[in-house]
């Protein structure tokens, strides 16, 4: 084996997650264990240069490695198929925790300089996804590392990702791009929310509203507008001008 398994640090419905290290160089990675019992056909998905269909998330996390890849997006290093598991290993930031648990290590809301730092390389991470042809489909909290030493973000688990292609409506061949770049924003506005307020989102942007600025909130009253023509894509969310502030 070329790395060395350390403690569980994550359980979902297809497998498991484990801290490890890379023997070769001292590494730490994530390894991922899917069982291919809870492996559908479905979850296989054709990649040229394989001579047969590929894990999903495997074949997903090649997607975003090129023709480039991200730096807010962890890594797939290595994957491996055994006989009745796929094995993914990741790059794992260290010191490290995830979103949810720096926001309630925190105490309460961020600051908008955190938040704002936060948000931007999320946006980057998601624009790359969709630049890649990948929706991510399950943003949250837990799925976004944080190095807790340099405030550097990570996005993880590509579990129930899909392509973006995937997403289009019958003769409407620009909807998947359409739906993935308005799913992610909404996602990534509630995100935000609850980084900048410390609590779960109610649907509601005007509690506490007075605690942060006129920029901030005009950009989530965008994002989360009822009109859907008012609503910024995720590139415009990025160039709007909370983000110039410092």
């Amino acid at each position: 084996m070329l790395y060395t398994l350390e403690k569980q640090i994550g359980r979902g419905g297809f497998g498991t997650v484990h801290e490890g290290y890379r023997k070769s160089d001292g590494r730490k990675v994530a390894i991922k264990f899917i069982e291919k019992a809870w492996h559908s056909i479905s979850f296989l998905m054709k990649m040229p240069g394989h001579a047969k269909p590929l894990c999903s998330e495997v074949a997903i996390n090649l997607m975003l490695l090129h023709p480039k890849k991200s730096p807010y997006i962890a890594e797939m290093l290595d994957w491996f198929e055994e006989e009745n598991q796929f094995i993914i290993v990741f790059e794992f930031p260290h010191p490290c925790m995830n979103l949810l648990e720096f926001v309630q290590r925190n105490g309460g809301p961020l600051s908008e300089v955190q938040a704002r730092q936060l948000m931007r390389q999320a946006l980057l991470a998601c624009i790359h996804c969709i630049d890649s042809g990948v929706f991510h489909g399950d943003l949250k909290l837990d799925n976004m590392l944080v190095n807790t030493d340099t405030m550097e973000l990570k996005l993880i688990d590509f579990g129930l990702s899909k392509l973006v292609k995937d997403c289009e409506r019958p003769g409407e061949p620009f909807s998947g791009l359409y739906f993935a770049d308005e799913q992610t924003r909404h996602a990534l506005a509630i995100l935000m929310f609850k980084m900048l307020h410390g609590q779960m989102f109610r649907g509601r942007t005007t509690d506490g509203t007075a605690m942060i600025s006129k920029e901030c909130q005009d950009l989530m009253s965008l994002c989360l507008d009822f009109h859907e023509e008012k609503r910024p894509t995720l590139r415009e969310f990025l160039q709007h001008k909370w983000f110039d502030e410092e």
